[in-house]
């Protein structure tokens, strides 16, 4: 339970040590599951104005956090939303989208490449999105 629709997309992290998994649905929520119990990590992340077709997670290269993070790529759409899962230690999560470029066709899959590439499958082809201080396809 947590999601109002299907589970559409899974990935799974370590957050603070801890292994989770982060779920997104046609409910046009993404959420973090600690593995150990089943209960939500924080509270969904609802910035999306579509059904989370896919999920990877990952590291950006050279990002400077403070406390725990673990970095989500979330595919709706045509738009493959990076955001941040991060504390200060104090036991409460919170999330930050880092950005959201639109590319020219649905997303459909995606994963996390070495030093922070997020390589994005569309119904036209593959795009490659890499961290230099901002998001550049």
């Amino acid at each position: 339970t947590g999601h109002t629709g299907w589970v559409r997309a899974v990935a799974a992290a370590e957050l603070d040590g801890r292994p989770v998994v982060i779920s997104g649905s046609d409910d046009q929520t993404v959420q973090v599951w600690d593995l150990a119990d089943g209960t939500p990590v924080c509270g969904p992340f609802a910035g999306h104005t579509g059904t989370v077709q896919s999920m990877a997670h990952g590291t950006i290269y050279g990002s400077v956090q403070v406390g725990a993070c673990v970095q989500i790529g979330v595919g709706v759409s045509n738009v493959t939303t990076v955001s941040s899962i991060t504390t200060d230690g104090d036991g409460t999560w919170e999330w930050e989208q880092v950005a959201a470029p639109e590319l020219s066709s649905k997303v459909l899959a995606l994963a996390w490449a070495d030093r922070g590439s997020l390589v994005v499958g569309t119904e036209l082809g593959i795009v490659v999105l890499y961290f230099s201080g901002k998001w550049n396809a």
